[in-house]
């Protein structure tokens, strides 16, 4: 849609909104069973098929470390609490 302003353009400069997904697991599941699963999806996002199939959707496979994981989601979680407490949105 290149005749829609981008929001920059709008006057939102620096605005970043992105679409991720990621694979969790219950709160206790053991350390050696996370680690596994980690493996494992790292395994299949580099196969060229699926690797293929996640572009070909609009995404990057990405992968790496639930620690890496883990750092990404808590930044995720402090940078949109903000955004919610500024708006004055309430759970109903």
């Amino acid at each position: 849609m290149p005749e829609m302003p981008t929001l920059a353009e709008q006057g939102l400069p620096g605005f970043e909104a992105r679409v991720w997904s990621g694979l969790f697991a219950p709160a206790g599941t053991p350390p050696a069973v996370i680690t596994r699963l980690n493996e494992a999806v790292n395994q299949i996002l580099q196969t060229p098929d699926f690797a293929e199939f996640i572009r070909q959707s609009g995404g990057q496979p990405a992968g790496g470390s639930s620690a890496a994981f883990a750092a990404f989601l808590n930044a995720e979680i402090a940078k949109w609490a903000v955004v919610v407490r500024e708006s004055g949105a309430l759970v109903e």
